[in-house]
């Protein structure tokens, strides 16, 4: 499965999204810095999330 299309249909979506007079975070009009100022966001929040096995390799033995 082809994950491309998806994935830029989703970064599209959130370019369309952005918030215009927000403090917090920039307007960015090019789609291509869009899209790297969105993957490395991205990249930054799975980082940051507290990683937690799940309970079925825990118990294996």
């Amino acid at each position: 499965m082809n994950s491309k299309p998806f994935l830029f249909s989703s970064i599209f979506w959130h370019y369309l999204n952005q918030r215009v007079f927000d403090r917090n975070s920039p307007l960015i009009l090019d789609p291509h810095r869009f899209s790297r100022f969105y993957q490395v966001q991205y990249l930054e929040r799975c980082f940051c999330r507290q990683y937690q096995p799940e309970e079925r390799y825990r118990n294996q033995g």
